[in-house]
This record gives structure tokens, C-alpha cells and sequence, in this order.
């Protein structure tokens, strides 16, 4: 890409890594996107191999991945560690990939699949931010003071995203409910009956 001075813009290795982790965190918001239509339309049900237990364990899982990985960012950038922020960079990507899939499977079976499908969302949105904040400042002159005034609230803004995410998890007897509502919602389909399957329920925090 030319720019009007006549000299051609460089894009420094760390700075097109840390774009092509925020181009996969874009992509997983696709995805969520997908997931919410298909939860609007009462669509939304788990792929083969989701249960209630691997789902909830997958979400909070990669929410301590996303948590820890938006830190050492953070941190890198900083003090212009171009390796730590880009190996920071891949695995939060890569995090907020599982926490997209992990987040529409817990969304499937439970009675209220947009709180979870919401807060996940305002993850993707708020860590691509994030990165491309990052990819900025990872070549800037600026001190370290500067980047982290910059980049402290983007980072605290998707630590309370993921804490929404965590508080959207449901308990077991929630969990319980809603798979029998989906159950016999398929039965009752089946028998030609129109039902809505999704039952509410109360979030409970995992740790």
C-alpha cells in the first residue's frame, strides 16, 4: 500500500502477527454472530459430542486462557518485548477461538442462550480492541507509560467482558431443565407440534 508521500508502507513482522490474531478474533465474532441468529430463531441446538459438563468445562477453561494471555499482552507491549507479545497474541486468539465454540455450545443447553452468546461476543469485540491497539503500539517510539495508559482500560474492559461470560454460566439444575425442555421439544416437533424449547434459568459463577 502506497502512501501519498510516495513511500510504500512497512509492516514490521510483530505488527502482522499480532493484525493476523486479531483477523482470526473477527472471524470467531462471525461465528458467535451465526450462533446468535440461530439462537433468535429458537435454531440453536448442540453438535454431536456437546454436553452440559465438556461445554462448561471448555468455556471456563479458555476464559483463564483469554485472562492470562490479554495480561502477558499487555505487559510485552509495554516494555516492547516484540516475542512475548506476539506468542501472547497467537494463544489469545487461539483462546477466544475456544471461548467462541465453547461459549455456543453452553448457549445450546441452557434456557437462556443470549446472555452467554452476548457476553461472549462482547469478549470478541472488546480483545480485538485489544490486538489492534497492540499491533499499534508494539513499533511506536512511545514511552511505556504511554502504552500503558493506552492499553490498562482496553484490558480491564475485556477482563469484565469475561467475568459476564463466567457469570453466564448455568448451574447443573439449570442445565438439567433446559436439556428436558429440549427434549421433549424434539419429541413434540417430531409429533408436528410447534413449541418454544428454552426454559429460563439462573446464572451461577464457576470459578
Amino acid at each position: 500500500m502506497k502512501a501519498d508521500s510516495g513511500f510504500v508502507k512497512i509492516t514490521s513482522q510483530p505488527q502482522k502477527q499480532l493484525d493476523a490474531a486479531a483477523d482470526k478474533v473477527r472471524e470467531a465474532k462471525e461465528d458467535i454472530t451465526a450462533c446468535k441468529k440461530a439462537a433468535l430463531a429458537h435454531e440453536l441446538r448442540p453438535l454431536p459430542g456437546d454436553t452440559p459438563q465438556n461445554a462448561i468445562q471448555r468455556l471456563t477453561s479458555s476464559i483463564r486462557k483469554v485472562s492470562t494471555c490479554t495480561d502477558q499482552l499487555v505487559n510485552s507491549v509495554a516494555i516492547s518485548d516484540e516475542e512475548g507479545a506476539t506468542s501472547s497474541a497467537q494463544g489469545m486468539s487461539s483462546g477466544l477461538a475456544d471461548l467462541a465454540s465453547a461459549g455456543r455450545a453452553v448457549a445450546s443447553i441452557t434456557g437462556q442462550p443470549m446472555q452467554v452468546i452476548t457476553a461472549t461476543e462482547e469478549v470478541l469485540e472488546r480483545s480485538w480492541t485489544l490486538l489492534r491497539e497492540s499491533s499499534t503500539l508494539i513499533i511506536s517510539r512511545e514511552s511505556r507509560e504511554y502504552r500503558e495508559r493506552n492499553l490498562h482500560p482496553l484490558a480491564r474492559g475485556v477482563h469484565e467482558a469475561l467475568d459476564r461470560v463466567r457469570d453466564s454460566i448455568p448451574g447443573q439444575k439449570d442445565v438439567d431443565s433446559a436439556i428436558q425442555s429440549i427434549t421433549n421439544a424434539s419429541q413434540n416437533i417430531e409429533h408436528g407440534k410447534s413449541v418454544n424449547a428454552f426454559n429460563g434459568f439462573a446464572g451461577k459463577n464457576y470459578g
